[in-house]
């Protein structure tokens, strides 16, 4: 009747009920509904958790909202103090792995789940699975070739990129020069031939990746707005973020991020982003790396620390993943079980490092409970599989995806993910695991469709994250800042970490022996939530 996409969501509900409703959705949302006729109320959260929905079930009330701040308005939720128990984990994945959240009681629903309310309690469960395929499907699509396969690919995405265009509003692309975005340009020009491309300009020795996305606009004719930043306006964007974020997460691509949404929301109010592609097509160095698991698993564990320690003597650099810091951080994997080597891998922290940091002792069965929790709910796979699962249901929407979403929104921007339709995601999970990554080639097949469009050398670069130069801020502008957070004996988190240690990490840092630059912007990052936390609990309770 009024033509808006919330009424077309309550007819469906109405129609077909909710549970066929989501299987049926494309895209991303949180909603909740309640039934007239029954009371129940029902939350819902898209597939790969785009939007956030928490919810606290205190006392038989049901307390929701789309941010945590909001929940903390409640009079059942002011008072809740930070989830202690979450500390391990956060240490060991730069963000608290859903469902738990910075605060006890206040929970996120899982990505691809809804939550069901009688009235007294609650009922969770899974509306919607990987499409993970069989060998037979995989022999099939074998027996008709890769071309046929690309093609598939093609159409698929074509169709989720032109569907996402619609809009009653400007629409513009993110392009930071990796293949993702590039291709989603290609594309969308099709469909879009004036549409313009945004992209930061990073300050810091290899963290520029401008080049690159200025070749592939200029390729497509596309107006090109390129942002240069500054040390100022990283810390301007660092105070912004930090003001509006409640909970814990430390991962500093939210900063160049946000400021990628700023720019673009001066001329557009939607743009299309690349998220996603990599954990469908085995896009990150651990997919890689993951092959010698079994391997790196039976180095003993005195050697690994060992290992450890010469890397830690190696001359420290600031540059975006030097090589010490890579062996570094691989290191930490070393005579650790196979399933948990790929997040040891990106961790701040290691089992040894948590223990001469925290006041507790912290089992590493605390730590990799969430990760053990998926692979028991997703049964016996190909590793690929295993891992693109693992990354799905954890990494994309507890990290990347959260990322995107606070950065966007906090610029009343909207950010759409063309890789996420369920129907790029069925073709992209459906491939044999050798058409994804082959041998050390990553995003195989997604790169044959590249190559279509684009130069070869755009398409077979490696893989670079968005990266800031952490190292040579935390000795620079933010210098005094981290240290008057971390050394905040009031900080409510004080009582649970070594001083010691903390002051350790500081001066080895500061004096450029060590690179810590993980380690400390982890500590920072929820350090300052801590007081954060602290200060809005006094004001809601004023």
């Amino acid at each position: 009747r009024d033509k808006s996409d919330t009424e077309v969501l309550f007819q469906m509900i109405r129609r077909h009920g909710v549970e066929q409703t989501l299987r049926s959705l494309d895209g991303m949302f949180a909603f909740a509904y309640r039934d007239g006729a029954t009371g129940k109320v029902t939350l819902a959260r898209d597939k790969f958790g785009e939007k956030p929905l928490f919810y606290a079930h205190i006392q038989g009330q049901l307390i929701f909202a789309s941010e945590i701040k909001a929940i903390r308005c409640h009079p059942a939720c002011a008072a809740l103090g930070f989830d202690h128990d979450a500390l391990a984990q956060y240490l060991t994945y730069d963000y608290v792995p859903a469902p738990r959240t910075g605060y006890r009681e206040i929970h996120k629903l899982l990505p691809g789940h809804l939550l069901q309310f009688d009235g007294q309690d609650i009922h969770l469960r899974s509306y919607w699975r990987m499409p993970f395929q069989t060998a037979q499907h995989h022999a099939e699509i074998r027996r008709r070739g890769e071309d046929a396969a690309i093609d598939d690919l093609d159409a698929r995405l074509r169709r989720s990129i032109k569907s996402r265009l619609v809009a009653d509003v400007p629409v513009g692309i993110f392009l930071s020069g990796g293949i993702d975005s590039a291709l989603i340009a290609a594309l969308a020009r099709d469909y879009a031939p004036g549409i313009s491309a945004y992209t930061i300009k990073l300050p810091g020795d290899g963290y520029d990746e401008t080049p690159y996305a200025a070749r592939v606009a200029a390729q497509f004719g596309m107006a090109h707005h390129v942002r240069e930043v500054s040390g100022k306006d990283v810390l301007s964007a660092l105070d912004t973020i930090e003001a509006l974020q409640d909970e814990p997460f430390s991962d500093p691509s939210i900063i160049p991020t946000y400021m990628l949404c700023e720019t673009a929301r001066q001329d557009v109010t939607v743009a299309l982003g690349g998220d996603g592609g990599d954990e469908l097509f085995a896009g990150y160095i651990n997919f890689q790396a993951n092959k010698h698991a079994r391997l790196m698993a039976q180095i003993p564990g005195g050697l690994a620390s060992m290992f450890r320690r010469m890397t830690d003597a190696l001359p420290s650099s600031d540059r975006y993943m030097g090589l010490s810091f890579k062996l570094a951080q691989l290191s930490q994997g070393f005579g650790k079980p196979e399933r948990h080597q790929p997040f040891l891998w990106m961790a701040p922290f290691d089992q040894s490092a948590l223990e001469r940091l925290l006041t507790d002792a912290v089992s590493p069965e605390q730590r990799f409970e969430p990760v053990d929790r998926w692979i028991a709910r997703q049964g016996q796979n190909h590793p690929l599989d295993e891992l693109q699962f693992l990354f799905s249901k954890m990494y994309l929407p507890d990290d990347i995806l959260t990322k995107v979403d606070r950065a966007s929104m906090y610029n009343s921007l909207e950010v759409r993910a063309p890789f996420l339709s369920p129907d790029v995601t069925e073709c992209a999970l459906g491939l044999p695991p050798d058409w994804r990554l082959n041998g050390s080639k990553t995003k195989y097949l997604l790169r044959k469709l590249a190559l279509r469009y684009l130069p070869s050398d755009i398409v077979w670069r490696p893989k670079h994250g968005f990266g800031l130069p952490v190292a040579a801020m935390l000795r620079g502008a933010l210098r005094e800042r981290v240290h008057d957070v971390l050394l905040d004996a009031g900080n409510p988190l004080a009582g649970s970490f070594k001083r010691p240690e903390i002051e350790r990490l500081l001066e080895e840092h500061m004096a450029g022996r060590a690179d810590h630059r993980k380690r400390l912007w982890t500590l920072y990052c929820l350090f300052r939530f801590a007081a954060g936390a602290r200060v809005n609990r006094t004001a809601l309770a004023a």
